[in-house]
This record gives structure tokens, C-alpha cells and sequence, in this order.
């Protein structure tokens, strides 16, 4: 389970934000407060001396900040630059006595090492209480902080986890010193990939220079700058570390190292003002050159430039914010699954890049592929699936299932061969954009004016919907049933319960189905979406009506297929939608959370009935599907490497308080509310209906006001987190969510006391 530290909200804030009073940065041509980690390829390179000499250039206030020392404290880092740079505020949060790795020296100190989360907490606040005192002297100044690590860029901190993991979170700009000496070259490329895989922001390289006998000089960095400048990557050498007998003070004060790191200190400052520029510069134009999805150009607004992401949080700028961390409230389009800058995952794919590239697919095989496959079978495929088809994104695998179903009924019932057929489907169902799966729903936005070739091609159920109102679960039962009553339930226990029934279903279910085929309706599928319709509005179809569906379907030989393009793999707080509701599929699709949010995937599972309908003499009866990066490696071993992450997780899930979900169904704005694994949606009373509707974009601009960064469905908002997402996360979110839409206002809590 990985945890996305509540830290990185208030260190945002106070690095770059423009409403701590008068103080702004990350605004190109404002003097901004620089804040750094320093990080090293080796231990003894020389750290802590470049920190102290740069230390001494900077403005005040400053800081140095050591999160873990080990050693003897006579000789702690934090020392030496207090007594050399004696402006500079000098602080270590944890030391240990032995020369040792941070874990070991906490063992052998039998010390209880503080958690990953709580290092970054603790060296944020450090961070924080230094924002504040410029806040305090309101003063626009080029102060300077540095963040310096202990050993290698690799090395371990006190929890046993590598220090380029465990600060990731805190996503500060890094700057290397390189290892000037014989085999330097070799350990400083290889902490430089290291952060960079991570995805850490290397603009620097510094070598002090290495003499050694006869006048000879190591010349590292001249070999490093051959790699890395194609990267943009500035390299240094500063003039060479001081025997230890010639004090730190008197080096410093050196004509030569002087004028080094006030050059250096102005190339660290202008590559921030740099990147800010280039910043604004993306925010300014993106709305010229790109054609976005699902955007009205004509009432386009403010674009919103993602400068980078870790966990469930995205490092934004806008002009007006500045530099600013946001809440992924939407999961990035619903990918999110392994949390932003996932470095396990960052390293899979990279491994897979380099011994692969994409290879051919058909009738050929690969490791990641092949391990993909397995695990699906294994898994969301359990009991049911034979194989594994791949494609390149969920509406394409709809329309590879939509293949699959129409040929197995054609050999299950051949005298209906080369009949027209339609789908049995719920009404609001969304499958995607290509056009054989826009038809595979009811006019609605997402189809009626895209293209003329639209053709509505199926028998729609209006579904009973469930939801909380007022603070109680209803299944909101549709004309069609006869009830002219909603179903009160006791909780959503009651209505996930897998062997409860409604009777009314199956008998309304037959009656409609039978008229249909009497009129002359052949069936090829039947095309849903398990428990929950995702872009239809958040909408909690009743399972029971939904089994009812599949039992009906499956009695007249209807091919079954569940589009688990959005509620499968643990998106729902299960394995898959289909374990939810206790039924399987014949076919099922997979993708989004498939690969954690990384590249674009899909996969269409079959059972082998399913599979065994395209045998025949000839290529022509098989299925001629596909596209050049099928199964592209890259692609399978981010799917294995999800799969990983994921196999910690086991049961229902939940995510977000039930009884804070209560009370939002009672405030004033919320229409009704559902609650389900990792998402959450609230409908917002408002005119319109369905996505074309806008009463969701008030709450929606608030939402933003509180750091949360989200997209309406119509008039439903919706949040959801990352699967791997701590239960304390969602509820500092759903703290926002509650301010917002409450305010404290006594109606809504007198309604849900009721």
C-alpha cells in the first residue's frame, strides 16, 4: 500500500503560492526563493562542501536542511556549515552515531526508524517554517535552501527504502555531484538515470576537480558532459577539495572558489527563472496549436500546464496561480492506478524499452506480453477466460468483443447467419468514440452529431439506479418495472448483497425481449457495464437488475460481454465489476487502470467457447483484428508491473466515509450521492441533463479554489483515487469535498440526522 503524504499540499502552498500574502514565486521576472536537493553518486564527493560554498552566496534567510546523518555528531554535516556559512540556518532532523548506511546505523542504534512518509513530512516542515519567515519579512528575495542527501543517489534512509523513492513525493529540483574520481564516471551517469528515471528534475552536474600525483587531473566531468549534454544538462568542475588540514573557511574564501559558486549560484537561479518562463510560455500557447478531446474551443478557458505528478497529485501552473499542486480528483481520466511517478512502473517500462522496442506479434511471443496474459488469465479471468486478446485502447476492444459475441452466435444458431442483429444494452451506456461502439448506445451527445453514420443499434433498458438521497440508499425503480415506488434499502449492503433478487426484473426483462424477437429483433450481445456506468454519470446500476439482465440473455443463447474498460481492476474496490455481481461474461475488456496510468492498453478476455467459434480451414474465419503495436512490450510489462502492485489487494474496498457520504446526500446542492470503491460522484441539482448539462461547474470552480482538480460528467462531479491510495488521503479529499458543498450549513446536518 503506498501512501501519498498530506505534506505536499502545504509544501506546495507555501513554495508557490501566490495567496501566502505578498509572497509569489514561480512567476517568471519575480526574484523567487531557490529550493534544491543536493544529491550525490557517491558518498565523499563532496556534498556537504558545495552546499556550504553556495550557502555563502545566497541571500537571506537560507537554509540547510539534512534529513538523515549518520557519524559521529563532532562531524555532522549540519556543523561544518554553521561554523562556514554562519548565515545559514543548519539543520539535521535524525543522526545516528555509526559511519554507516541510515538503516544499519538505526538498527545498530536500535532507533525506530521514521516511515518514508514521515521523513518528507518532517523535512517539508523544515521547508515550511523557511517559506514563512520570507512570507514574514515579505520580502521578494533570492534566498536560497538546500535539501542535501546522505551517500549515493541509491543509498538507503533510516526505513530500508531507497532515498530517490522515498523523497520523490516531495519534488524538489536536484542537483548532482558528480564523483571525480577513477570509476566516477561510472557512478555518476548511474545516479543521473537513477533520479532521472524517477522523474526528477536534473538541470546541474558538479565534479570538483580530482589532482592527483605528477599534476595528473581526472578529467570526469568532460566524459559525463558528452552524455548528458544532448539532455540539456549543464556540467561544472569547481576547483578541487582542500586537504582536510586546510580549513573549510579559507577554501571558501578563495578568490577562485568564490567566484565559482557566485557563477554557479546565478546558473541554478536562471535555470529556475528558465524553466518558469518555458512554463508559461506552454500555458500561453497550448490553446493554439492543440484540437483537445471533449472541449469547446469557442469557450475555451484557461489552460492548465502539468509540469509534473507523483502519487495522486499534479504539479500545475496557470498565470494566475503560479507554480501549484493539485489533487488528481479525476485519476487522469480515470488511469491513475499505481499513483504518478511510479518508479517501479517507470522501470519496467524502461527495461522493456531498451530490450525491446515493439516486436512483431502475431504468431511470435515475448516475456512481457506472455506475463500479462498469464496474470489476467489468472486473475480477472479466473473460471471463465481462455484468452487474451490485445488492442490499443477500450473502445477498440469493444468493438474486438462486439467481433467475438456476433460469430459465437452465428455458430451457436447458424440459420440466423447474415440476419442483421442488435444489442441488448442499458440506456446511457458509453463503450467510446469509434463508430461501431457508438452505436452501441442511445442518442445521446457522445454520438448523435459526431456523424452521419450513427445508427442507435439495439434494445435499451432505462435501468433502476441506486443512490444516497437524503442520506438513504433508494434503487430508483423506472417505468417500465410497473413499480410506481422506490426501493428504500438499509444500506448499500443491502443493495451489493449477491443473492438478492427483485422478481419484477426477470419477468419485465423476458416480457420486453420476447416482443422484440417476435417483432423480428435477432440478439448478438448483450453489452454492459458491471454495477457502475462511468462516462453515462457515475451511475450505480442495481445489481440485482443486472444479474437479472445476464440470466435472461443467457437463456436464449445471448453472447454476455461487461466493458470492464472502467470498473475493472479494483476500480470498484474489486477485482472486477463481475465479481461484484457474482455472474461472469463470455467476453470482457479490459484497459485504463490495465497498464497503472502509463501508456495506452487494452485487453478483450474470452472464454474458449468464445474462442473456438473462429476455427476454420482458412484465415478468412479467423479473427482479422489488430493494429501495428499489438502487445507492444513497453505496454505489457507496465500491465505486469500493475498487476504486481496490485496483488496486495484483497476483499470489497472501501475508500471514502460512508457517513460523510451521508452527509453530502443532504446538502443543499446535491442532488444525490454514490459512493463505490475508489470513486465517489455527486449529482448537482442544476438544469439540464446528461453531459451536455452545466450545473456542475460552480462546484467544480470551488473544487479548484481547494486545490482539487476535476472535470464534470453533465452535473455530477466525481473524485476518485489510485486503488493503491491510503484511506487517510481520501479522507483529507473528502474534507474538501464536504467544505465545499456544506459549509457548515445546518440544513444538511439536521438532514442527515433524520
Amino acid at each position: 500500500m503506498q501512501r501519498w503524504p498530506k505534506h505536499r499540499l502545504s509544501l506546495f502552498r507555501l513554495l508557490y503560492s501566490r495567496s501566502n500574502r505578498s509572497f509569489s514565486t514561480a512567476k517568471p521576472g519575480i526574484p523567487n526563493p531557490l529550493v534544491l536537493q543536493v544529491w550525490g553518486a557517491n558518498t565523499g564527493v563532496g556534498k556537504t562542501v558545495l552546499s556550504t560554498a553556495l550557502l555563502r552566496t545566497a541571500e537571506q534567510p537560507s537554509l540547510y536542511l539534512k534529513p538523515v546523518q549518520t557519524g559521529p555528531s563532532l562531524a555532522a554535516d549540519a556543523l561544518l556549515v554553521s561554523k562556514v556559512a554562519p548565515d545559514a540556518r543548519a539543520v539535521t532532523l535524525h543522526s545516528y552515531n555509526q559511519p554507516v548506511s541510515p538503516d544499519l546505523a538505526a538498527s545498530l542504534d536500535d532507533i525506530q526508524p521514521p516511515t518514508d512518509a514521515s521523513l518528507c513530512e518532517q523535512t517539508a516542515h523544515g521547508l515550511g517554517q523557511f517559506l514563512e519567515t520570507i512570507n514574514i519579512l515579505n520580502n521578494h528575495t533570492r534566498a536560497l535552501a538546500l535539501v542535501e542527501t546522505a551517500g549515493g543517489a541509491l543509498s538507503p534512509v533510516p526505513s530500508g527504502a531507497l532515498q530517490a523513492d522515498a523523497y520523490r513525493s516531495l519534488n524538489l529540483p536536484a542537483l548532482l555531484v558528480g564523483d571525480p574520481t577513477l570509476g566516477g564516471i561510472s557512478t555518476t551517469l548511474a545516479a543521473y538515470e537513477a533520479l532521472r528515471i524517477r522523474g526528477y528534475d536534473v538541470s546541474t552536474i558538479v565534479f570538483f576537480a580530482n589532482i592527483l600525483q605528477d599534476n595528473v587531473q581526472l578529467e570526469n566531468e568532460v566524459s559525463v558532459k558528452r552524455v548528458v549534454e544532448k539532455d540539456g544538462i549543464s556540467v561544472f568542475q569547481a576547483p578541487a577539495i582542500p586537504p582536510i588540514d586546510v580549513p573549510l573557511i579559507e577554501y571558501c574564501q578563495t578568490p577562485a572558489v568564490s567566484d565559482f559558486f557566485t557563477n554557479l549560484s546565478e546558473h541554478l537561479y536562471d535555470v529556475q527563472e528558465k524553466r518558469f518562463r518555458n512554463l508559461k510560455h506552454m500555458q500561453e500557447r497550448a490553446s493554439d496549436i492543440f484540437w483537445y478531446p471533449f472541449t469547446q474551443h469557442t469557450s475555451l478557458g484557461s489552460v492548465t500546464c502539468i509540469d509534473s505528478a507523483s502519487g495522486d497529485m499534479l504539479s500545475c501552473y496557470d498565470q494566475t496561480n503560479g507554480l501549484h499542486e493539485m489533487v488528481d480528483g479525476i485519476g487522469s481520466w480515470w488511469t491513475n492506478g499505481v499513483g504518478h511517478g511510479n518508479a517501479e512502473m517507470a522501470k519496467a517500462m524502461g527495461r522493456a524499452c531498451g530490450r525491446y522496442g515493439h516486436v512483431m506479434f502475431p504468431e511470435a511471443t515475448n516475456a512481457p506480453a506472455f506475463e500479462l496474459a498469464s496474470s489476467l488469465l489468472s486473475g480477472v479471468g479466473q473460471g471463465w477466460a481462455d484468452r487474451v486478446f490485445y488492442s490499443d485502447n477500450g473502445s477498440t476492444a469493444v468493438e474486438v468483443a462486439l467481433k467475438m459475441a456476433f460469430r459465437k452466435r452465428a455458430r451457436d444458431f447458424p440459420e440466423h447467419t447474415g440476419k442483421p442483429v442488435k444489442i441488448v444494452a442499458i440506456d446511457g451506456g458509453y463503450h467510446g468514440d469509434t463508430l461501431g461502439v457508438m452505436d452501441c448506445a442511445t442518442e445521446s451527445v457522445y454520438n448523435e452529431q459526431q456523424t452521419p453514420w450513427f445508427e442507435s443499434r439495439g434494445v435499451f433498458f432505462e435501468a433502476p439506479t441506486a443512490s444516497l438521497v437524503d442520506g438513504v440508499w433508494q434503487v430508483h425503480m423506472p417505468e417500465w418495472t410497473g413499480a410506481n415506488y422506490d426501493i428504500i434499502l438499509s444500506g448499500r449492503g443491502e443493495l451489493m448483497d449477491r443473492n438478492r433478487d427483485v422478481p419484477v426484473y426477470s419477468s419485465k426483462i423476458k416480457e420486453r425481449l420476447d416482443t422484440a424477437e417476435a417483432s423480428g429483433v435477432e440478439f448478438g450481445a448483450l453489452l454492459i457495464e458491471p454495477v457502475l456506468q462511468g462516462a453515462g454519470g457515475m451511475r450505480l446500476i442495481d445489481p440485482a437488475f443486472q444479474r437479472a439482465l445476464v440470466a435472461e440473455c443467457r437463456a436464449r443463447g445471448v453472447p454476455v460481454i461487461f466493458d470492464e474498460v472502467f470498473t475493472g481492476l479494483w476500480r470498484l474496490g474489486s477485482e472486477s465489476g463481475a465479481g461484484l455481481l457474482g455472474v461472469q461474461p463470455d467476453v470482457g475488456v479490459f484497459a485504463k487502470l490495465l497498464t497503472g496510468g502509463t501508456v495506452p492498453l487494452a485487453a478483450t478476455l474470452a472464454s474458449k467457447e468464445v474462442f473456438k467459434a473462429f476455427d476454420g480451414e482458412g484465415k478468412a474465419e479467423a479473427l482479422l483484428h489488430g493494429h501495428s503495436y499489438t502487445a507492444h512490450a513497453s505496454g505489457c510489462a507496465a500491465g505486469v508491473e500493475a498487476m504486481r502492485q496490485y496483488e496486495g489487494l484483497k476483499g470489497d474496498r472501501e475508500y471514502w466515509d460512508l457517513a460523510t457520504a451521508r452527509e453530502l446526500s443532504c446538502a443543499d446542492e446535491v442532488e444525490e450521492v454514490v459512493v463505490l470503491g475508489t470513486v465517489l460522484g455527486l449529482k448537482i441539482r442544476g438544469d439540464g441533463e446528461g453531459y451536455g448539462a452545466t450545473g456542475a461547474k460552480k462546484v467544480i470552480d470551488r473544487l479548484q479554489q481547494e486545490g482539487v482538480f476535476s472535470r464534470p460528467l453533465g452535473n455530477v462531479v466525481y473524485i476518485m483515487s489510485t486503488p493503491l491510495t491510503d484511506r487517510a488521503w481520501c479522507d483529507e479529499v473528502m474534507k474538501k469535498v464536504h467544505r465545499v458543498l456544506t459549509n457548515g450549513s445546518e440544513r444538511t446536518s439536521k438532514r442527515a440526522e433524520a
